[in-house]
């Protein structure tokens, strides 16, 4: 019986060892978040009538996928908050905060999150405090949720409870991609053959989540001094990746679609190959084709050149 048990101690310690290896960072929305949800529990705190003259935070506990970590930055934020208001005493339980392991028979038991009452009861008897906050939160792919219940200590008596929700997104990883380009280039065909002339480009590109693959819009423009304007809106495909194991992505944009000039409007088409520099920058070249309508009509019918840009998610 003694070796089943320290088989299941040692069972119990992988798995907290595992959760801690594993642990998955907070990512910069859901620090936002905290700060904003330890605003809005302590101003709940406060306009409690009868409002409770002093408190401690019994655990808070973050449920998957967001980390530990995550519930002691939200406990710092609603002590910190806490602290400023006009009550004897604000403690944090260290005990309550431990993951609750007994052996019952040949089981071993570990309760982790909300606690049963005589677990409340029993710890609450050893803090001089008159309400304990018990907050469990929650992530959804938009949203931090905090789940707050406040107990009478140590009676156990629900006092009052309520449910908090804070955006999060992560602009940078989400599923919807704008990229804002500009550069210089050259008219490769127009109604000038130049070779000394600096052209520009400038294009925007909405995409959405396609598979294996990004879709969307795009909307350009490209022009020199001597040969014009062309302006297009292509329907746009982009295949993305990385370089090896690098953090450093890629991806190639190809699009058909609509174009016009001051002569003339046709059939347009554009291909951009991209490398993305940290969370938000990109650089890379670009070609761009036009086929007009009117056949012997000079106009810009290809250009081609580099740019830098701006890429809010991925």
């Amino acid at each position: 019986m003694a070796s089943n048990r320290r088989h299941l101690i040692l069972v119990a310690f992988s798995l907290v060892v595992s959760a801690v290896v594993c642990a998955k960072q907070p990512e910069e929305a859901e620090f936002s978040a905290a700060a904003t949800l330890g605003d809005k529990i302590t101003a709940w705190v406060e306009d409690m009538e009868p409002k409770p003259n002093s408190i401690g935070i019994f655990f808070v506990h973050a449920n998957a996928p967001l980390d530990q970590d995550y519930a002691n930055v939200v406990e710092a934020e609603v002590l910190k908050n806490l602290a400023k208001l006009e009550l004897q005493s604000v403690v944090s339980c260290a005990e309550c905060r431990q993951a609750q392991v007994s052996v019952e028979q040949d089981k071993l038991v570990i309760s982790r999150g909300t606690p049963d009452l005589e677990t409340l009861k029993r710890i609450g008897r050893k803090y001089s405090v008159e309400a304990f906050l018990i907050i469990e939160l929650y992530r959804t792919k938009i949203s931090v949720i905090a789940q707050t219940v406040m107990y009478k200590n140590p009676e156990g008596m629900v006092l009052n409870a309520d449910r908090f929700r804070v955006p999060a997104v992560n602009i940078s990883d989400s599923s919807a991609q704008i990229l804002f380009t500009i550069g210089p280039g050259k008219v490769l065909q127009g109604k000038v053959a130049s070779t000394t002339e600096v052209g520009s480009a400038i294009n925007v590109s909405l995409l959405e989540e396609l598979g294996f693959g990004k879709g969307g819009l795009d909307l350009g423009f490209a022009s020199d001094a001597v040969n014009g304007s062309l302006i297009f809106l292509n329907p746009t495909y982009g295949f993305r990746g990385h370089f090896g194991n690098t953090g450093i992505g890629w991806s190639l944009h190809l699009g058909l679609g609509y174009g016009f000039t001051s002569e003339s409007k046709g059939i347009s088409y554009r291909g951009a190959f991209d490398t993305y520099l940290g969370s938000m920058a990109a650089i890379g070249f670009e070609f761009i084709g036009f086929s007009p309508s009117t056949s012997g009509v000079q106009t810009i019918k290809s250009y081609a050149g580099f740019h830098i840009g701006l890429s809010i998610g991925r």
